[in-house]
């Protein structure tokens, strides 16, 4: 017999900024939470890829790193799909002050948990790593599938472990 499962919407998430201002992340139709989710998607992409043109750059200087930070170049149309009651207020956008990049963040996060896209949270989210490790090494290799490769201490350091004999 099969198991019954009842769908469940999620509650709407209050999220407060510095100078007092409140928004809601609600529930979107499905439809509009995958629209929600492609817009990211492609912003990413769009900002990856540019930051791939700049590191193969003539000046030979790669800056890829600390340009890989910066995921989402243009947030008013992320923030305009993710918070539909407040697409054309104006005024909450932009009154007292327009909103910073990382709380632009907070917002996009919240919709993002109510929505269930918790898996593009990375995409989004500024204080994510970065797709690989310093030096190029992808985390995804480390795993089983992987090649398996460990740094070993240099032979000529005072400090460098004695080999113990097998027996």
């Amino acid at each position: 017999m099969a198991e019954r499962r009842q769908a469940t919407r999620r509650e709407p998430i209050e999220v407060e900024i510095d100078d007092g201002r409140l928004f809601i992340a609600r529930p979107l139709p499905w439809l509009e939470a995958n629209d929600l989710g492609n817009m990211i998607v492609k912003q990413n992409a769009e900002s990856f890829n540019e930051f791939v043109r700049l590191y193969v750059s003539d000046d030979g200087v790669p800056q890829l790193e600390a340009a890989l930070k910066q995921k989402v170049n243009d947030w008013t149309p992320i923030l305009r799909a993710a918070f539909p009651e407040d697409a054309d207020d104006n005024e909450k956008w932009t009154k007292p002050r327009i909103l910073t990049n990382d709380e632009c963040a907070d917002l996009v996060l919240a919709s993002l948990d109510v929505n269930h896209l918790e898996h593009i949270r990375h995409l989004v989210d500024p204080n994510s790593p970065t797709p690989t490790l310093p030096g190029g090494i992808d985390t995804l290799l480390s795993g089983e599938d992987g090649q398996k490769t460990t740094s070993t201490a240099d032979s000529a350091s005072v400090d460098s472990p004695e080999p113990t004999p097998s027996t």
